[in-house]
């Protein structure tokens, strides 16, 4: 909209008190400064990206109106409240419910679950879904993830979704102010609104999941330190390997939320992790392992702990080849970082370098 300026009179964006920011696609989703995510913004990307869902095929993850759609949040503050030190942005999740209700859909809200456990459940239900989330990037920015019923958007469906999302930006900005349900800040008229009554069911299925596959006493004898900081499976991560056997002991539990790059540990962070694990030997004895996510739960952490009771950092590439090696997968896909290591290793003949 370059035809008139925000402060004016009339439609919706003259009527703004700001500059819309407007938020860039990634296979990552939406992400950006929690001052630049009204829920203006927010809802018209969401609403974009779901009528580009109901343009799709079922067979290439498309959508029906009138269907359920599936939502989720992490623990970042942003994500389900209005925060005054970040401009009174916030309440991510209710602009994306609205905007899955006047795409014509049944929002589902999921509650605070790993971003998982959501595309898990979405998925076998072939229903589309949403994840509010920020993962790991730090906690003044946030955003959310659209996937297909089939799994996530790709690069493929960028120009699409693009065009969409600038169709819906006309439609929505040029509201008669009075009508809109948006106000000069690009918030919610109504204020603050409490969202839908979360249902536990993706939970569930995603704890069976894991119990289903693995003995249901696989790690007994292992004392394990559940780091919980901010990750919204901090809980379930716990639940589930008591469950599996294990002796967890959850620490480092935080309500301010903590932004953990998990194949990216620094030596600060370190240090917090081998702190908790000294106590945590001190009170229990010996620990086996240390067990995190990241902020959205679907990075794992795990750092071994030696004889010596240091800590030591495992990256994902690693872990994911432990795994491969552990399910005797057929064909493993791996970055450019993996070649080394995949040369040494077993997997050397099921490679299948990513490009």
């Amino acid at each position: 909209m370059e035809d008139a300026a925000p402060g004016q009179s009339g439609t919706l964006y003259e009527r703004l008190n700001h500059v819309p920011q407007e938020l860039r696609f990634g296979t990552s989703g939406r992400r950006a400064k929690v001052t630049d995510l009204t829920q203006l913004e927010v809802y018209i990307n969401a609403l974009g990206e779901l009528e580009y869902l109901q343009s799709l095929p079922k067979t290439a993850g498309g959508i029906e109106k009138g269907d359920p759609f599936y939502f989720a949040y992490d623990l970042r503050p942003s994500s389900v409240r209005y925060v005054s030190d970040q401009q009174g942005r916030g309440e991510i999740a209710q602009a994306i419910e609205q905007a899955i209700l006047d795409a014509g859909m049944q929002p589902v809200n999921l509650g605070q679950i790993p971003t998982p456990a959501l595309m898990h459940y979405a998925i076998q239900q072939g229903k589309g879904s949403i994840m509010v989330t920020g993962s790991h990037i730090p906690f003044e920015r946030n955003g959310y993830k659209t996937n297909k019923s089939i799994g996530e958007l790709l690069k493929t469906d960028e120009r699409p979704i693009n065009a969409r999302v600038q169709a819906v930006r006309e439609r929505v900005y040029q509201q008669p102010f009075e009508q809109a349900p948006f106000d000069e800040n690009g918030l919610f008229k109504s204020g603050s609104r409490p969202l839908s009554q979360p249902l536990s069911d993706a939970k569930e299925a995603y704890l069976d999941r894991y119990l289903g596959f693995f003995q249901h006493d696989g790690l007994r004898s292992l004392r394990l330190l559940a780091y919980q900081h901010s990750a919204v499976g901090r809980d379930i991560l716990v639940e589930m390997l008591e469950r599996l056997g294990a002796n967890v002991i959850p620490a480092g539990r935080s309500d301010a939320f903590v932004p953990i790059d998990t194949e990216n540990i620094d030596s600060e962070q370190l240090k917090v992790i081998q702190d908790l694990v000294d106590e945590a030997s001190s009170r229990h004895g010996p620990i086996d392992a240390v067990v995190s996510t990241d902020g959205d739960s679907d990075r794992p952490l795990v750092l071994g702990v030696d004889p010596q009771n240091q800590v030591r950092f495992f990256g994902g590439d690693l872990l994911g080849m432990i795994v491969a090696e552990h399910l005797d997968a057929d064909a493993v896909v791996v970055p450019i970082s993996c070649n080394d290591g995949i040369d040494a290793g077993p997997l050397k003949e099921r490679v299948a370098p990513k490009t």
